[in-house]
């Protein structure tokens, strides 16, 4: 950039890498993101409703990414349309039509193709792959993480075992392979089959250096998984390690304040205990099977009561609703907190 006459004249942008290029990025596209909401403000697009009683968030920005949830009515997408081209035209970020996908449920044929002739975008179907992690509707099946598993495989099977020793082998499981599943696993729960498999791979791969020869060892599996003080190489088992982040996604579910928890809770959660019938979720899939779990074994902290609702809530053993028979008509207007009866602390 020069300075001429008081007047600073960009020549050129910063280059690729530069620490101030996102922070750019960030302020261009607020006047997108503002200009997305204010569509909704003004009800010129339609958001989905994702329960009775909540509605999924407009938009989401990732990186360079853009991410729209509304209904797919004409008149809303010629909005946002317009709005794209009033942003293209100030700040000459233009939407790659090309690279740019549609993913639609519930609407008919003819429908779709008047969205593909208005945006110029694919129609995309599910399953697909996003930031490493497949997108895909209800419950978790082998075939979405099968191309992941291949890939486990192929890494197992490119190594040179012949420059490796035993503990070498095992450092590389232990910081490369199990690294490779973990981004998955914090969100789904894989399919045990599979899991046996890629655990086969790694106990040939440790023993042979094949992950598709056997060798004839003494040592059991489970005993080699075990950590170091009980004399294995600390090894964790994927079926374990799953269980574990399955456990942990069912306890941010119950307990975050961020909107995907809520709108998740909003669906399943019918006062203290969940639903009994199947609802298309894949991570509601995943986590269901620890609720129980987490419900039997937490215990509730008062701390100062904001949280806690006086009725609702089991922060004294059971709910006072079912202690004290309240009826679901002063139960649907009840909505006051622990701390409105706390005094003094008493």
């Amino acid at each position: 950039m020069e300075l001429n006459k008081g007047t600073l004249i960009v020549r050129e942008g910063v280059r690729q890498g530069d620490s101030l290029s996102p922070l750019l990025f960030c302020i261009a596209e607020e006047v997108l993101s503002r200009g997305i909401s204010k569509l909704v403000d003004e009800g010129k697009l339609e958001l989905i409703s994702a329960s009775r009683n909540a509605k999924i968030h407009s938009h989401c920005f990732y990186v360079d990414d853009l991410m729209v949830y509304c209904k797919g009515k004409i008149a809303g997408l010629e909005a946002l349309k317009n709005l794209s081209i009033r942003y293209a035209n100030c700040s000459s970020q233009i939407i790659n039509t090309s690279k740019s996908s549609f993913f639609a449920s519930g609407i008919s044929q003819h429908r779709l193709q008047s969205i593909v002739n208005l945006l110029g975008f694919t129609q995309g179907s599910l399953p697909f792959t996003y930031l490493g992690a497949p997108i895909f509707k209800g419950k978790p099946k082998k075939i979405y993480f099968q191309s992941i598993a291949d890939k486990v495989k192929l890494k197992l099977a490119s190594w040179k075992t012949s420059l490796l020793s035993i503990a070498g082998r095992v450092r590389l499981v232990k910081s490369v392979v199990q690294s490779m599943l973990l981004h998955t696993m914090n969100i789904y729960s894989w399919p045990v089959s599979l899991l046996k498999d890629i655990e086969r791979w790694m106990k040939f791969f440790i023993w042979s250096g094949d992950i598709n020869k056997r060798k004839l060892v003494t040592v059991a599996l489970k005993k080699v998984c075990a950590n170091f003080e009980k004399g294995g190489l600390n090894v964790r088992s994927l079926i374990a390690l799953n269980e574990a982040t399955n456990i942990k996604l069912c306890w941010d579910l119950l307990q975050s304040q961020e909107q995907w928890a809520q709108i998740i809770r909003s669906r399943v959660l019918r006062g203290n205990n969940c639903i009994r019938h199947h609802v298309f979720s894949s991570i509601w899939s995943s986590a269901k099977n620890e609720f129980n779990i987490i419900k039997d074994n937490s215990n509730w902290l008062v701390g100062n009561g904001t949280q806690i609702n006086f009725l609702l809530d089991s922060w004294c053993g059971d709910p006072l609703h079912q202690v004290l028979n309240v009826t679901n008509d002063v139960m649907s207007n009840f909505s006051s907190s622990l701390i409105d009866y706390i005094l003094n602390g008493h």
